[in-house]
């Protein structure tokens, strides 16, 4: 790849960094147009819920507001997909401490994506569970579509509410939390496994020099479609790292789930490989500004990049 196509950060006081489209960034207009679509849906729904406020319908009311809560997620999960996404460097990822590593620079998993997952169940739990009340006060055509408002369609309605109820508390019970701080002499993970209200903490510290080989791979999802999620696979020779495996890891190998942190990942992928190759300069995680090494390009660079990227493919 050309210079003219590298992305290099501003600062010239800090290491250079070079974006380079790993995972390229597009803007996808199908998913663009499925946005639009859905948030056009969102604007129905709303002309429905003032309808509802209107009416004095406290349950249209509850009912609409879950609906709407559902589309407008929906339509942002669709933005993100389409390539509006990492718009710019998150406040998450920041400097740290740490008795043993010293001083480094910490990432957060992504908590916006888990939560609006939270949002959407809850939004149609509670659409349906509303549908249900609705339909035996006699109001069931407020939320059910006509022809769907008897007694069947509120049993559905109300079976569909105790699944989304049960999903929604399992994702809250059975979850891990994901920490990735990078320090001069390593890289340092923490998951914390909630198990029904137990929590169990697995650290995993691998200095740079025990790493053999960085791998930029996908993790594939079958979700009614394929979807690749960036990782980053870590091949070392440090055994004791082989009695703390989690997820994804195996033997010989600790793989960090770049889509799950919010570093724009082709960012983490360049400060990871520049902090294994560049033991003279690893220094800069130590300094204040360090998190400016993971901030991405602006997003009309990165589409531009990544479509270099494919055409040179």
């Amino acid at each position: 790849m050309g210079s003219e196509r590298d992305y290099q950060q501003p600062r010239t006081d800090l290491p250079v960094l070079q974006w380079i489209p790993r995972w390229p960034q597009r803007i996808r207009w199908t998913g663009f147009s499925s946005a639009v679509f859905i948030a056009a849906f969102a604007i129905l729904v709303f002309v429905a819920l003032f309808k509802g406020v209107a009416n004095g319908s406290w349950l249209a009311t509850a009912g609409f507001v879950g609906l709407a809560i559902v589309f407008v997620i929906m339509a942002a999960h669709m933005s993100g997909t389409a390539g509006i996404r990492y718009v710019s460097l998150s406040r998450r990822v920041r400097g740290c401490d740490h008795p043993l590593y010293g001083t480094g620079v910490e990432i957060g998993q992504q908590r916006l994506a888990y939560a609006a997952m939270l949002t959407v169940l809850a939004g149609a739990m509670t659409y349906g569970f509303a549908a249900v009340f609705a339909w035996a006060v006699g109001q069931g055509s407020t939320l059910l579509p006509a022809g769907r408002d008897g007694r069947t369609g509120a049993m559905i309605a109300g079976a569909a509410g105790v699944v989304l109820l049960a999903a929604m508390l399992l994702l809250v019970l059975l979850r891990n939390v994901v920490t990735m701080s990078i320090f001069e002499s390593g890289l340092h993970r923490t998951v914390a496994k909630w198990r029904f209200g137990r929590v169990q903490v697995v650290d995993s510290f691998l200095p740079w020099e025990d790493i053999d080989d960085v791998v930029a791979d996908d993790y594939v999802v079958h979700v009614g479609k394929s979807v690749a999620n960036p990782i980053i696979r870590l091949s070392h020779h440090d055994a004791v790292l082989d009695d703390t495996c989690v997820g994804q890891d195996q033997k010989g190998e600790l793989v960090v789930l770049a889509y799950y942190m919010v570093s724009e990942p082709n960012m983490l992928l360049a400060l990871v490989n520049f902090m294994r190759q560049n033991p003279d300069e690893r220094t800069a995680v130590t300094r204040t500004d360090a998190v400016e090494m993971l901030r991405p390009p602006l997003l009309s660079t990165r589409f531009r990049l990544s479509s270099l990227s494919t055409g040179s493919a």
